[in-house]
């Protein structure tokens, strides 16, 4: 739950510091230990990474950067923009980022509402950090009670 708390905190803030990866690492790993969602997070975060450097180097030397598909070109050629890149190539990262961390939001709330895909308890094992709830029934579904919330039909 901590994990989605700081996603909600920081998706939205004007600010994204870099350490605020390392804020989400350990999360991530306890709440959703799957490497797939792990590795398309991570290139998400290297995208971000490089694309803010190398705006602000084209900020910093007063000149238009390369265009998205310039920085595509040169990057596919195992080159390097050495001019930065332009505004529309930094939002491109930069929703490249939002996309992966909004992503990875999705699938730990996934998991939340469906415990039976939850890769620690694969093997029908109860919850290892059950403390108080250990060996509790897993009664609560959110569709159900969406359904009773329903009005009936009147005919």
């Amino acid at each position: 739950m901590m994990l989605l708390v700081l996603i909600a905190f920081m998706l939205p803030n004007k600010v994204w510091s870099p350490q605020y990866v390392l804020w989400l690492l350990p999360l991530v790993a306890l709440a959703r230990p799957r490497l797939p969602a792990y590795l398309l997070w991570q290139a998400g975060e290297l995208v971000y990474f490089f694309g803010i450097w190398w705006y602000l180097l084209s900020v910093s030397l007063r000149v238009d950067g390369a265009g998205l598909s310039a920085t595509l070109s040169t990057l596919l050629g195992f080159d390097l923009p050495t001019e930065g890149i332009d505004a529309n190539a930094y939002y491109v990262a930069l929703l490249a980022r939002f996309v992966t961390v909004l992503l990875l939001a999705v699938l730990v709330v996934r998991d939340i509402l469906r415990p039976s895909g939850d890769p620690v308890r694969t093997d029908g094992d109860d919850d290892p950090a059950g403390g108080v709830l250990d060996q509790a029934p897993d009664t609560f579904r959110l569709t159900a009670r969406l359904s009773a919330l329903r009005p009936l039909k009147t005919t």
